[in-house]
């Protein structure tokens, strides 16, 4: 149990049920309509962060202090940056762009940078856009805003 405590996993799976509870219990105030999505999606978040917090103390988890003192801390600081920025990135072309082109310019840019095929990565786009388009959007009524490069533009 006390090497849960200094496991990051385990830190984790507490901070995303708490997270997924909070959003459960704000959209308990809004119309029923509205708060269908954000229910469903809140009640998974917090069954699969405490099953992922039960495991890890029921199975005990391994924590080798001596990886983490010896990985190297510029090393860390650099990746951490580069998916703070991913993150920002993507939120970013989200507010830009709005919904149905932003997710897919994001997966285009994310995984030509990986190193993947163009095929590959226009592939997986399309399959996005598609899902945004045909099922987020005009199957299950999402309305996502519009861009903001877009409403200045006037379009």
């Amino acid at each position: 149990m006390n090497a849960a405590f200094r496991s990051p996993t385990w830190w984790t799976g507490l901070v995303l049920a708490g997270v997924g509870s909070v959003f459960w219990v704000l959209a308990l105030e809004w119309e029923t309509d509205r708060k269908i999505f954000p229910l469903f999606g809140a009640s998974f978040l917090i069954l699969f962060a405490a099953i992922h917090t039960v495991v890890g103390l029921l199975r005990g988890i391994e924590v080798k202090v001596e990886q983490i003192i010896a990985a190297d801390s510029q090393s860390l600081s650099r990746d951490r940056a580069k998916y703070f920025l991913w993150v920002f990135g993507f939120f970013g072309l989200l507010v830009l762009l709005g919904h149905r082109i932003g997710v897919p310019a994001f997966i285009i840019f994310f995984m030509i940078s990986s190193g993947e095929r163009w095929l590959i990565a226009l592939l997986s786009a399309f399959v996005m856009w598609a899902f945004v388009f045909l099922i987020l959007e005009n199957t299950v009524n999402i309305l996502f805003p519009t861009g903001y490069l877009f409403r200045w533009l006037g379009l």
